[in-house]
């Protein structure tokens, strides 16, 4: 949530909720609050997709040097049973974000998560729904190359349900957990680079997104 605040000189200070998070502007300028304390938002992205390098002696230098909130990469369950229902069902993808915030939060208890959720289709799912990938102006699709991650329309209704859909289940299974409160937020990644730009915007001039 946002709030405005009155500026510290004036003597009137931003009184942010006592749980929680709160983005509150302090003499015009953003500033979060974390259980009712200013945070001051360095943070270590920690990229990697393994719990044991997630703790490694890089990681635990910064940790040791005060730096509280990693940067994780999580992915979509796109599993072709995927359930979206009980927690229990959840697929690998969950499990594998699991494992690594439990390793970082042993060595580092008070660690905060924010998330990089990947919202790219796999490649089955593209080669089932070809009219979802992204087309040049000259009608030219996407190759299902190295620009794998960027091949689907972001106007695609199709993907933006399913993508959705799953999103909203990674939402759920962390909700399960008892480090949910240590989850800062999420950044949602996709398109060329994980921006949302066209893939092709960078060889020549595009503005078809169909």
């Amino acid at each position: 949530t946002t709030s405005t605040a009155a500026h510290p000189a004036s003597g009137q200070y931003p009184v942010p909720p006592a749980v929680g998070y709160e983005l509150m502007e302090v003499g015009g300028v953003p500033a979060v609050f974390a259980d009712g304390k200013p945070l001051f938002q360095h943070l270590y992205y920690n990229a990697t997709w393994d719990p044991v390098v997630s703790t490694d002696t890089q990681a635990r230098a910064f940790m040791e040097a005060g730096v509280g909130t990693h940067l994780l990469a999580a992915a979509l369950d796109w599993d072709n049973h995927f359930a979206s229902g009980d927690a229990s069902n959840f697929g690998s993808a969950h499990q594998g974000l699991d494992r690594r915030i439990r390793a970082i939060l042993r060595a580092q208890p008070t660690a905060r998560f924010l998330l990089n959720v990947h919202l790219f289709a796999p490649r089955a799912w593209l080669t089932e729904h070809p009219d979802e990938i992204t087309a040049a102006d000259d009608g030219q699709k996407v190759e299902l190359g190295k620009r794998l991650c960027a091949a689907v329309s972001p106007v695609s209704p199709l993907w933006r349900k399913e993508s959705g859909e799953r999103l909203a289940a990674l939402i759920r299974f962390l909700e399960t957990q008892e480090y949910a409160a240590a989850v800062e937020g999420f950044v949602l990644f996709a398109g060329n680079s994980g921006e949302w730009n066209h893939p092709y915007q960078c060889d020549r001039g595009v503005s078809n997104w169909a």
